[in-house]
């Protein structure tokens, strides 16, 4: 599996600040060459969001569903993968219309999640100059390794005034 992106729109003043509104772009998903996903204005970074929690959780050992839903859209989830039995997910959207069970193994999901991390990294790097560690966002998403409410009670601190 390989997540494949083109950045479409980026407004670099917000980037650090509002990662979910700043930067877009198109989204293609490429299970063993065969195309599962392909659609234009997703937000990349808040999609990184989304990854970079999930994979805090299995490198701890919790094996969740991930799901990639935003208020932005009107058929979620975007994305969704369901845990089976922890060694495999099924992927699916609401906006692919597959009847095929596609059947992925966690190590293939974990490698492509941080390839696309890797990726969207150098890329915003690169053109804009705006690293991750530059958005606090995903700052707290990398440093977090507490239980998931009290991640989202750090993370709600962080923001409010």
């Amino acid at each position: 599996m390989k997540f494949i992106f083109e950045i479409t729109y980026v407004n670099k003043k917000f980037l650090v600040k509002a990662p979910y509104a700043a930067l877009d772009g198109n989204l293609t998903i490429d299970i063993n060459h065969w195309l599962f996903f392909n659609e234009e204005v997703i937000s990349l970074l808040e999609l990184a969001i989304h990854i970079s929690s999930w994979l805090k959780e299995i490198e701890a050992g919790i094996y969740t569903d991930f799901d990639y839903s935003a208020d932005d859209y009107q058929e979620n989830p975007v994305l969704h993968f369901y845990n089976l039995d922890n060694k495999h997910y099924i992927i699916s959207s609401a906006w692919v219309d597959s009847v095929t069970e596609i059947r992925l193994e966690v190590a293939e999901i974990v490698q492509c999640f941080n390839t696309f991390l890797q990726e969207l990294d150098g890329t915003i790097q690169q053109e804009y100059g705006v690293a991750f560690t530059d958005i606090p966002l995903l700052k707290l998403l990398k440093a977090a390794t507490k239980p998931k409410s009290s991640f989202l009670k750090d993370l709600l601190l962080h923001f409010l005034p």
